[in-house]
């Protein structure tokens, strides 16, 4: 990869005088493939990733070698000549392949876009496999999708050693002369030093802890000193024919068992990886041979040759090319594809390697080549971190909200139609709410999501946009809450048109020339301040029409009465749309929506829970005084969709109409979209104005957002610090509800039992209990020895043990504990075997408890979707019916728990799958709400609503207890 090509025949690229060797460029050519394959095809060559392996010992090999002739010629280490090459044959084409990557993020889900560009700045400074490293102990990263730029990790790698070791090897040109006689000997003293240090390293590292060993320069630094031993050590005239014959054949076969032999379950690197390593330095030490049956003959094989010299740019491409087309295509490559993918990194590998690679590699003779050098350096590193920091911003709002095309596949509606009931005459049997009511609180429009509200103080005129920001049409949405809230349904309407929607609000303050309060009864100036800017910004945008809304509660100076502050605040408003009318722009008011009883928000009746109209629909409205005499058709009037000729219902089409007293829900907001479309073709300002369809409800506008929030929603024990890692034994666990209660519940398991956290919470909470929670990535609560990337989890085991120890301490009252279907015991390849292991497994432990006299609550672990749902619904033009996955899929695999539970009659199971999966179905969302932070695990929002499940359970666990 990072190792001294040759684009000439001349080029210096090796020890021994220098000079042009094929062996080199074919083992280049041999490891590039080896990855590429794997990459490609992973079942096809298991043992791939080796090819890493091999360019390390090349690098090694030629690095040191360049080192040492250094000084063996000039006496001592030109660090200046020998960074300046390494940076002209680096930075340049790794700079381009990290700024494309920047560009090409919409290809990617949204989700995603956050750590690639943190994965573009760790590879730019090279400090990747570090980055890459501390997310292989990350519980919360460590199912993440790969990263377009992951695999810089080895170029770091190399980076690194390229900058640390001739420092270290300036050591020996500052050593005594007479220490000098002979170089050679030192420089292998000192390089076997440092292989013997990191092999051990390498070897412990790998048992403790694995991910971290495969990403670890530390553990990687033998792999290169072994080359740069081989460059200082090895006397060619020493080796006859047949010995290099030999070795060279052997090397091969060496690089070639560990190709087809190892996989993801062989521990890497420590000593395993001493067979690709020796492998490719037999072959380099076995250098060129004229014998007719030497692997030389081989090796020059002219296709080699040519993968050999494209090999770092082949490198650099063939990743980002396999990432982008599998998040486009949705699918791994298969043959067809997949042989396309080699042809499309070949050809950009091409273009890269005599573009750019070479254009800079060759440097303008004569002095301040160390200058221009750093130059450049600099200039790759700024061009990338700029583009990594940029890019995102070009395809996101100011308030963060992206706004793809998410209308392609709708989510029928015939269940949950809203407001088409009342205007469409819609006619639905009775459903599951949209949303709960004990979210509706919560179903805010996206100006609250994206904070793009000002607020306070704040004097700033935040914009929220929306829709196609080039459309030769603007609409601007302007006022307070009032006005926010009908942003989803102006946003529906928008987007069907392709205008550009923009949403202007800052809360509590009225609009036109009244003196506004503040909650203290204080003038309000900052609402003075924004009112004035927010004017003139729509006098310089000049909008085709201005969309007006403001609560007719605001404060204001000298109001004396109800009366007399609706006309006050109507003659402001009025006087605003005179403000806009001598700037020639169009305005219309929207009526303030009618009102509902708290109560109703709350109560068990809450479908049939309503106001009478008469009370409901306010009479002292200031936006009817003022509308005065105005142009009837410039007030848009939602009553009707909103209420019936008699009354104002907290539910209409089996949608939550209300999240507070005067508020509407995002979601009914959305069904109002088509009757929002028709007022705005009434209103004349607007040219043929498109009306979304009543038969379906749209995804939400800000569907990316949500999914990238429902990533991150996670039970609070993560951001607490108490769930273990693979690495920790040691049981840690916090504290919540009452500490010191009677009553002591504790959680146990690995993350799928983590997930359950916010509903017990919830239950402590009310019950004054205290809740203590014991997780442990991966690992199973049980008796079972259990397995992890194919080998023994150790560090699982010793935290049961330890565990166990810590409960028989503690005594709690009830022991809840949940894990993951996936796990498998260690010793069994068979899935009907280690399923059956660990059932026996969890009732050994269940039964332990049970004598130690601790009440046992099981929950049966969740189903596993097909794909990642928050990924798939920030996708580009997401499809919400493509996320959700069947039910014979999602819980197709055997779960010991629910074996297990049936031959213990004596702990109490709670199942939870009929309630989170129906029609045969596993959703994606529900209610409006993102069920899923990945493929398996419950967010923590969607979670806290099984309390009613739960708690009942857990309730009658600890009173047979106590």
């Amino acid at each position: 990869m990072g190792s001294t090509s040759v684009a000439s025949r001349s080029a210096v690229s090796g020890l021994a005088g220098g000079g042009f060797r094929f062996e080199i460029q074919a083992l280049r050519a041999i490891a590039v493939l080896a990855v590429l394959v794997f990459h490609i095809w992973p079942d096809a060559l298991p043992g791939g990733y080796v090819g890493v392996d091999v360019f390390f010992v090349i690098s090694g090999y030629l690095i040191t070698g360049i080192l040492f002739r250094d000084l063996q010629a000039l006496g001592r280490i030109s660090i200046g000549e020998f960074y300046v090459r390494r940076i002209r044959r680096l930075l340049p084409a790794a700079a381009l392949v990290l700024v494309v990557v920047a560009f090409l993020l919409p290809l990617l889900p949204q989700t995603r876009w956050e750590d690639t560009t943190g994965g573009i700045v760790a590879s730019a400074l090279y400090v990747q496999n570090w980055w890459l490293a501390a997310q292989a102990v990350d519980y919360l990263a460590a199912e993440s999708a790969p990263s377009p730029v992951m695999h810089f990790w080895s170029l770091s790698v190399e980076e690194q050693y390229y900058i640390f070791w001739p420092l270290v090897l300036l050591l020996v040109g500052a050593l005594p002369s007479k220490w000098l006689k002979r170089p050679g000997q030192v420089f292998a003293g000192l390089t076997l030093l440092v292989v013997l240090a990191s092999l051990a390293y390498s070897v412990w590292l790998t048992y403790e802890n694995p991910g971290v060993a495969y990403f670890s320069t530390l553990t990687r630094a033998w792999e290169l000193g072994i080359g740069g031993l081989l460059a200082v050590t090895v006397r060619w005239q020493s080796l006859s024919g047949m010995a290099r014959v030999g070795l060279g054949w052997l090397g091969l076969a060496m690089i070639g068992a560990a190709l087809v032999t190892f996989d993801k379950t062989t521990p890497f690197p420590g000593y395993t990886a001493l067979l690709p390593v020796l492998g490719t330095a037999m072959v380099l030490a076995a250098r060129d041979s004229a014998h007719p049956l030497a692997s030389y003959r081989l090796l020059r094989l002219r296709p080699l040759q040519y993968l050999g010299d494209i090999s770092y740019s082949l490198y650099l491409w063939h990743w980002p090319v396999i990432i982008f087309y599998t998040a486009v295509a949705g699918r791994a490559p298969g043959l067809v594809d997949g042989v396309a993918l080699l042809a499309v990194s070949c050809a950009l590998a091409h273009q890269s390697k005599h573009l750019v690679e070479d254009t800079f590699r060759h440097g303008a003779p004569g002095g301040g080549r160390v200058v221009r050098a750093s130059a450049i350096a600099a200039g790759c590193i700024a061009v990338t971190v700029a583009a990594a920091w940029a890019a995102p911003k070009a395809w996101l709002s100011d308030d963060a909200i992206a706004s793809p095309d998410v209308l392609a596949n709708s989510a029928p509606v015939s269940k949950n139609p809203g407001a088409a009931v009342l205007i469409d005459g819609k006619v639905v049997k009775q459903a599951p709410l949209l949303p709960a009511p004990d979210a509706a609180v919560a179903d805010v429009p996206a100006p609250y999501r994206s904070r793009c509200m000002s607020r306070g103080n704040n004097t700033s005129v935040k914009v929220c946009s929306y829709g196609n920001k080039d459309s030769d049409t603007r609409v601007v949405l302007v006022g307070d809450t009032y006005a926010a809230q009908w942003q989803p349904a102006l946003d529906e309407v928008g987007r069907l048109n392709e205008w550009d929607v923009r949403v202007v609000v800052k809360t509590g303050c009225a609009l036109g020339d009244v003196t506004p309060l503040d909650a203290k009864g204080n003038v309000f100036d900052a609402c003075v301040r924004w009112r004035s800017d927010m004017a003139a910004k729509l006098i310089e945008w000049k909008p085709d029409l201005v969309l007006i809304a403001q609560a007719p509660t605001n404060k204001i100076l000298e109001a004396s009465s109800g009366k007399d502050r609706a006309e006050k605040l109507g003659k402001g408003i009025a006087s605003f749309v005179s403000t806009m009318a001598e700037a020639d722009i169009p305005t219309a008011l929207i009526r303030s929506t009618p009102t509902i009883d708290r109560e109703c928000l709350a109560a068990a009746t809450i479908r049939t829970c309503a106001r009478p109209r008469s009370r409901a629909v306010r009479k002292l409205d200031p936006i009817l005084f003022a509308s005065g005499d105005r142009d009837s058709s410039m007030l848009l009037d939602l009553t009707d969709a909103i209420c019936t000729s008699q009354e104002c219902g907290a539910v209409v089409g089996n949608v939550v109409v209300y999240r507070g007293a005067a508020h509407l829900t995002a979601t009914y907001s959305r069904t109002l979209s088509p009757s929002f479309g028709r007022a705005l073709e009434s209103t004349g300002a607007l040219q043929q104005v498109k009306i979304p369809s009543a038969d379906s409800l749209p995804a939400p506008s800000d569907l990316p957002q949500r999914a990238t929030a429902a990533k991150r929603d996670n039970p609070d024990l993560y951001a607490d610090g108490c769930h273990a890692d693979q690495v920790s034994a040691e049981p840690t666990f916090c504290t919540y509800g009452t500490p010191g209660s009677d009553v002591r519940i504790v959680l146990v398991g690995d993350s799928h039992a983590a997930q359950w956290l916010p509903p017990l919470q919830e239950i402590a909470a009310r019950k004054d209990w205290e809740l203590l929670s014991f997780t442990k990535s991966a690992c199973a609560f049980s008796d079972t020895v259990v397995q992890v990337g194919g080998r023994e989890y150790k560090s699982c085991t010793e935290w049961n043990e330890n565990l166990m120890s810590k409960l028989a301490e503690l005594g709690p009252s009830v022991v809840v504990t949940s894990q993951s279907r996936g796990h498998r015991a260690f010793g069994h390849e068979e899935s009907e075997a280690s399923q059956a292991a660990l059932a026996k497994g969890l009732q050994s432990r269940w039964a332990e408890l049970r004598r130690m006299g601790n009440s046992v609550v099981v929950i049966a672990d969740t189903p596993w979707m097909k794909k990642d749902v928050p990924d798939c619904l920030s996708s580009p033009r997401a499809d919400i019916q493509a996320c959700n996955t069947p039910l014979e899929v999602a819980v197709r695999s055997p779960d010991s728990i629910l074996a297990a539970a049936r031959r213990s009659p004596d702990v109490k199971l709670v199942t939870l799958n009929e309630l989170i999966c129906s029609d045969g179905i596993c959703p994606a969302m529900k209610d409006d709400m993102i069920l899923w932070r990945d493929r398996h695990h419950l967010t923590a929002s969607y979670a806290r609503g099984f309390v009613p499940r739960i708690e009942p359970v857990v309730s009658a666990a600890a009173s047979s207890r106590n």
